[in-house]
């Protein structure tokens, strides 16, 4: 019996504490990985590092990329939780562009 009250404990513990929540879309973008492999406006992007940056007192998330000719990098900023959709910011050859979840497609994430 004591074993079932320390699931409880530990279950309503897990469940009262704050957690960060955001939409599975924008999961699935803020957990790429190195190598993963991206399509935007068509070209194949490879991711080829991460950063974790403090931006305008906001933690965003940037993804050092290659394209086919030139580096670049995504820029993503979570948002305020599951109904915040993610600002996303797309550099590529000195031009910034605002991008929704919808314009990347994921064909592959690595596990290193």
């Amino acid at each position: 019996m004591r074993f079932l009250s320390s699931v409880v404990d530990l279950f309503r513990a897990w469940w009262q504490v704050d957690r960060i929540r955001i939409s599975p879309v924008a999961g699935k973008v803020l957990r790429l990985r190195r190598g993963a492999i991206l399509v935007i406006d068509g070209q194949n992007i490879v991711v080829c590092g991460r950063r974790v940056i403090r931006q305008g007192g906001r933690i965003c998330v940037v993804y050092d990329c290659q394209t086919p000719s030139d580096r670049a990098w995504l820029r993503i900023d979570p948002g305020d939780g599951v109904d915040a959709s993610p600002q996303i910011e797309w550099v590529a050859s000195d031009i910034v562009r605002r991008l929704r979840e919808s314009d990347i497609e994921v064909w592959r994430t690595t596990r290193s």
